[in-house]
């Protein structure tokens, strides 16, 4: 009896640790159900920005007189065609032209799997990638003649080239130098391997090769066209994220340092700020007084973390930020104008406004500058 008295009580304890194990985890869950916040350890709390997790559908609060929606969708791509002022952008369901009061379809077609888009330099002609990754197709679009062509299928990676003439295209697993329909006009390397880096092509003797933005270490190499030779421009960095501003210009994030380079790789300007390179433009106010200033979409905190792992999140979009923008002329950044919810992508300064999208939404907007901030 003492025996089965002992396993009784046994079971009676463990039956009653389960139940108020059971009972706590039901307390923890509706504590921090729903909460969707990523949190820090307290002791490093200053050294991140303000995250959040990634949200859908979240509403835009408008309340900055000078922030203005263009779009109705999200947007994939967008561009401004300097000589008439005027804004298109590129998404699933097509072309549009883009306004405060208005949007007009310029193409609609159902694009599957959008994947890529490149402008020519001109701003006339867009080259569409859609598809499964592995087996891309390509299709250019010519604004002023209304007209979409596809490329031969045998082209799996194209971008324009500097004057918008030709195209730099993977062919048959080469790398050539085609016409506008998609015609060889020459090869530059055969069984080319460097596919899956970020392609430019930005004078007629240089081409760019550079590793998209991950907190793998990344580098940029030049290809001259007529020595056929690479120069490695910037080497294998932990956290690397470039973007091109210009021709000759190119923003650059590296482990904690943010810098100006020219296409040689020469410093043109040094940076205290994390700026995230997507975030960023030249100014309208550019002098020889004032040279390399940006204007920046930037939180009040931002992380220091020198191995770069949080960019992985940011780009998968598990991170966004909560941007202001700022203008980086001097030594100390100069406010410009606070937002809600807005965490800005593919800045573009024109005329006297900074357009972007809101990675949050999709939405492209327009932020009207007060006399030329």
């Amino acid at each position: 009896n003492k025996t089965i008295m002992s396993k009784l009580l046994k079971t009676i304890i463990i039956l009653v640790v389960i139940l108020i194990l059971g009972l706590f985890g039901i307390w923890l869950y509706f504590k921090f159900q729903g909460s969707g916040k990523i949190s820090h350890p307290s002791n490093s709390l200053n050294n991140f920005p303000t995250f959040s997790s990634s949200t859908k559908n979240i509403e835009i609060n408008l309340t900055n007189k000078n922030l203005v929606q263009l779009s109705k969708d999200k947007v994939f791509k967008y561009w401004i065609v300097d000589s008439t002022n005027e804004i298109f952008y590129l998404n699933k369901k097509g072309i549009f032209k883009a306004s405060p009061n208005k949007i007009i379809p310029v193409l609609k077609t159902e694009i599957k799997n959008l994947t890529s888009a490149d402008v020519s330099s001109s701003k006339d002609k867009i080259l569409i990638g859609y598809g499964p990754k592995y087996n891309q197709q390509f299709s250019l679009y010519n604004l002023i003649e209304n007209k979409i062509s596809p490329l031969p299928l045998d082209i799996k990676k194209a971008v324009f080239s500097y004057d918008g003439k030709n195209l730099l295209a993977l062919k048959n697993n080469n790398l050539v130098i085609a016409d506008l329909e998609g015609k060889t006009l020459r090869t530059l390397i055969k069984n080319f391997s460097l596919k899956d880096l970020n392609w430019k092509w930005p004078n007629s003797s240089e081409i760019f090769f550079y590793d998209k933005p991950s907190s793998l270490n990344g580098g940029m190499w030049r290809y001259n066209i007529k020595t056929k030779k690479f120069e490695e421009i910037i080497s294998p960095q932990k956290g690397l994220y470039v973007r091109w501003l210009n021709a000759d210009s190119i923003l650059k994030l590296e482990n904690d340092k943010s810098s100006l380079i020219s296409s040689t790789g020469y410093p043109l300007k040094n940076f205290n700020y994390y700026l995230i390179p997507s975030k960023c433009d030249f100014t309208n106010i550019n002098s020889t007084s004032t040279p390399y200033a940006l204007y920046c979409f930037y939180p009040f905190h931002f992380p220091k973390d020198k191995k770069g792992y949080w960019l992985e999140d940011y780009l998968k979009k598990a991170l966004t930020t909560n941007d202001n923008l700022f203008l980086f002329k001097d030594k100390t950044p100069n406010l410009i104008s606070s937002f809600n919810d807005i965490d800005a992508k593919e800045v573009k300064v024109f005329n006297n406004c900074i357009y972007f999208i809101n990675r949050n939404n999709g939405l492209l907007y327009q932020y009207i500058l007060k006399n030329n901030s």
